[in-house]
């Protein structure tokens, strides 16, 4: 009789057990959901690829897969196109408020500032902004690389 009140207890703690493993499985309030945008600072650090843009019409097409927005470390931006480094520069972030202040490599006169919003999701950037020098408003997708 011992043994079979035994097996009871066993099955039961067993079945609680394996109930609250499910339940516990369920809860997914700590874990990072990546099609939740976030605009951690450190996420920017790296190569980026011009993918896609935002037309005048609003619609979305290919960016300029040649173009790559470089953010280092040390808070300075670099601007590649087709191999060559095109504009220096800097950035700084401040919630998601991206601003970078460049020239041009060939003409130091030659300056571009952007200022907008940001964030990361997926593996990309979105990143809506205004160049500061000329007013006009773009809207880019960059890839990280």
């Amino acid at each position: 009789m011992e043994k079979k009140n035994f097996l009871i207890y066993f099955r039961g703690g067993l079945m609680i057990l394996i109930l609250s493993l499910v339940f516990i499985s369920c809860d997914k309030k700590d874990e990072l959901d990546e099609d939740d945008p976030n605009t951690n600072p450190k996420n920017i650090i790296g190569k980026w690829q011009k993918s896609q843009m935002e037309y005048e019409d609003k619609t979305w097409g290919f960016g300029d897969l040649d173009e790559f927005w470089i953010f280092n470390s040390d808070d300075t931006y670099e601007n590649e196109d087709s191999g060559e480094i095109k504009a220096i520069g800097t950035y700084k972030i401040n919630d998601n408020i991206l601003t970078i202040t460049s020239h041009s490599v060939d003409d130091p006169k030659e300056v571009e500032n952007f200022s907008g919003e940001f964030y990361f999701s997926n593996g990309h950037m979105y990143y809506d902004f205004y160049n500061l020098e000329t007013g006009e408003e773009s809207r880019i997708l960059f890839k990280k690389m």
